[in-house]
């Protein structure tokens, strides 16, 4: 009896898994990308034939789309990850952008061969929503690039949708660069506050769950009297669950509970999939194909604690929220915190200490008022441009360093140009381009 399309299609992403784990280059970088792309847009025109498979190949083309999240979480900073998240684009059809999309690889191909440079294909993730490639000098501030086929005269650029995006990939850019900056579209300043805070993660715990997982059908781990990690063959949940017995329900309520399941649909570019999880190549294929199952218990009681002046208290739940009291100061955190502790396995006590030391440098920040808020007073309008050279050739725009001035420059004039440390492209790829 012959394969079905699922089995298939699974075949091709553990044969998929074993290139993602051999990428040590730009350019094979590049090469798995270009397969995802394509494996995604054979699976789109199937299912515009009407193909009777319709449901193996949408979940064939979100796994695909993880494992290029997977890439990122590879070469970008977790801070980086979550700024490109932010907009609001949801993941767009390849066989729909037609010639856009093949100009988009066209550049890709060009900017690897020029530069060496890591480069990552936007539009077959999940995560990265600004930009349609992204170049990668630098893990913490990578280069934001736009693709296009035609473009208007260069004093218009900062209109109608090309404004909009120029605008988002500045500012994201001039954030990255440490600069506070409100981003376009966004109501709020953003600033960074850098932390020398080194999470501590179980992820001993994790592989230990694993492999009794796919050894004799489900392992678990008693992190504390506050904390359970455990594992199971999605197939064989319940069983499992039963074999635990009550050991979750001793655990002191309220609970939270998270699954590796969970993380197949959360784009918010806070936690990597399991696909990046360090676990050994079986195990980790296993959990990022949601064969097998893992379950995370934690305890709100865990990160109540009390020091020497400063607390730390849950409150919620709808919303959750984490407070911490320094000088009997309250500063409210969302569940950011909790969450990378129950989805991406932080310890309880790595948790408690990023928390007080995130708190104490928004202490520090509060207690030089004025100076702070001095610096917070950026502008909001959209950046000036100033346009040097042809039009015949690509263009090429890079940011001042205040971020209110974007310089165009045509190919031909681009390489004696310095550059200030945070840039971003716009290539003009018609034919007469060069």
């Amino acid at each position: 009896m012959g394969q079905t399309i699922s089995e298939q299609l699974l075949r091709e992403r553990r044969r998929l898994l074993d290139e993602w784990d051999a990428v040590d280059s730009a350019r094979k970088l590049l090469e798995i990308q270009e397969g995802i792309a394509e494996q995604i847009r054979d699976a789109e025109r199937a299912i515009k034939d009407g193909s009777r498979d319709r449901d193996a190949l949408v979940h064939h083309i979100s796994q695909l789309r993880l494992y290029a999240d997977g890439l990122a979480w590879r070469i970008l900073h977790s801070h980086v990850i979550r700024q490109l998240a932010k907009n609001a684009r949801g993941a767009l059809s390849l066989i729909e952008q037609g010639e856009a999309f093949e100009n988009v690889l066209r550049s890709a191909r060009r900017y690897v061969e020029e530069s060496g440079l890591p480069v990552l294909i936007a539009d077959i993730t999940n995560i990265i929503r600004i930009g349609d490639l992204i170049l990668v000098p630098d893990p913490e501030l990578p280069q934001i690039l736009e693709c296009k086929t035609r473009l208007p005269d260069p004093r218009h650029w900062m209109q109608g949708r090309i404004g909009r995006q120029i605008s988002r990939a500045l500012g994201t850019l001039r954030y990255l660069s440490g600069k506070p900056t409100k981003v376009h579209g966004e109501d709020h300043i953003r600033l960074v506050v850098e932390s020398e805070h080194e999470a501590d993660r179980n992820w001993e715990a994790v592989r230990t769950c694993v492999a009794a997982a796919l050894d004799r059908g489900h392992g678990f781990v008693q992190l504390s009297e506050h904390e359970l990690v455990c594992a199971c063959p999605y197939t064989q949940l319940s069983e499992a669950l039963d074999a635990l017995g009550g050991r979750a329900n001793r655990l002191r309520q309220p609970l939270f509970l998270g699954t590796s399941r969970a993380l197949f649909e959360r784009f918010d570019g806070l936690l990597p999939p399991p696909l990046v999880w360090p676990l050994p190549p079986a195990a980790r294929f296993a959990v990022a194909e949601g064969e097998v199952i893992v379950i995370h218990f934690v305890s709100a009681a865990a990160f109540d604690r009390d020091g020497d002046g400063w607390r730390i208290q849950v409150g919620g739940p709808d919303p959750c929220y984490v407070s911490v009291f320094l000088e009997e100061r309250e500063y409210r955190f969302s569940d950011r915190f909790i969450r990378d502790a129950l989805y991406g396995f932080e310890t309880v006590e790595s948790c408690v200490s990023g928390l007080l030391t995130f708190a104490g440098q928004v202490h520090d920040l509060h207690a030089q008022g004025d100076e702070v808020l001095a610096e917070l007073s950026v502008a909001s309008e959209k950046p000036k441009v100033t346009y040097l050279g042809s039009e015949k050739g690509g263009l090429r725009f890079a940011v001042g360093d205040s971020g209110d001035t974007v310089t165009v420059v045509s190919e031909d004039l681009w390489e004696p140009v310095r550059l200030p440390s945070a840039q971003a492209n716009m290539a003009n790829s018609a034919p007469d381009s060069g």
